[in-house]
C-alpha cells in the first residue's frame, strides 16, 4: 500500500511544471490540459494555439514536456484503479 501511495504522490508531483519563462509556463499548462481532455475525449473544449506551437520554441518544449507528463500521470492513475 505504501509503494501505490508513493507512486501516486510522484505522479502528482511531476505534473507540476518545472521553474522556467512565462511561455515555457503556459506551454506546459496547456499541454497537461489537453493530455487530460484526451482521455475525456472532449477536444471541443480545447483551444489550441498551433501558431505559437510552431514559432516559439520555449512555448513549444513546455507544452510536450506537460502532455507527455500529465498523460503519463493520467495512465498510471487509470492502471492503480485496475481491480
Amino acid at each position: 500500500m505504501a509503494a501505490v501511495t508513493l507512486m501516486l504522490l510522484t505522479g502528482c508531483l511531476s505534473s507540476q511544471p518545472a521553474p522556467g519563462s512565462e511561455a515555457y509556463r503556459q506551454g506546459y499548462e496547456a499541454g497537461c490540459e489537453r493530455a487530460k481532455l484526451w482521455y475525456e475525449n472532449s477536444f471541443s473544449e480545447y483551444r489550441r494555439k498551433p501558431e505559437r506551437y510552431r514559432s516559439d520554441p520555449l512555448y513549444r518544449s513546455g507544452f510536450d514536456e506537460g502532455y507527455d507528463t500529465c498523460f503519463a500521470d493520467k495512465e498510471l492513475e487509470i492502471w492503480m484503479e485496475r481491480p
